[in-house]
């Protein structure tokens, strides 16, 4: 218990160190789905700590009811999208596999996943961080990687399975890794899959 305790701790002091508060004053509205995992545990609160207006749901820890199926995900993610809608809110965000998957829906009410996810992610990435260094799986769509080579990101192919990717983003000088599974790493952060990290 001692060290899951200082485990969360050195946790949350590296997000804090790593992303800074939104210094435009506008108060951030999130619906999140935790989907059962045990980090509703601790992020409501750390999303908090930026000001971020959220709400949780499916937030308690029961790994018998956690979403597995694309067909469980499906229900998550329409059921998300109607929360958004109605609520007017600015995202929602889904949480699966204990936080280490991420699918999203916008304000305008769209589902944003998999490779459509990945895209938006490494854009962003291109588009923020200096003369950047991407990890992608081989079955990375081979359009994403000629736009990002056109705006200067260095493209690492690996193999298929989530082991190599998590390796080559621990063994390279590697800005961020992901695959179109919804699965992100950022490096400066962590060397392992981090939904909450990649939504911030």
């Amino acid at each position: 218990i001692e060290f899951a305790s200082r485990a969360l701790e050195e946790y949350q002091s590296d997000f804090a160190r790593l992303i800074k508060p939104d210094s435009s004053g506008r108060r951030l509205r999130i619906v999140c789905d935790f989907g059962y995992s045990s980090i509703s545990s601790f992020f409501p609160q750390l999303l908090a700590r930026y000001g971020v207006d959220a709400i949780s749901t499916n937030s308690f820890n029961d790994a018998r009811l956690a979403p597995r199926t694309d067909e469980d995900v499906a229900r998550h993610l329409d059921n998300l999208q109607q929360i958004v809608h109605t609520l007017g809110y600015d995202m929602g965000a889904l949480f699966v596999y204990e936080g280490e998957r991420l699918a999203l829906v916008d304000n305008l009410g769209r589902i944003v996943k998999g490779p459509a996810l990945f895209g938006a992610m490494s854009a962003l990435i291109a588009e923020t961080r200096p003369n950047p260094t991407i990890a992608m799986s081989v079955t990375a769509p081979a359009r994403l990687e000629e736009y990002l080579e056109g705006l200067k990101v260095e493209i690492i192919r690996t193999k298929s399975d989530t082991r190599s990717l998590m390796a080559t983003s621990s063994k390279e000088k590697v800005t961020f890794a992901g695959s179109t599974a919804g699965q992100f790493i950022f490096p400066e952060f962590h060397a392992g899959f981090d939904a909450m990290y990649s939504m911030c």
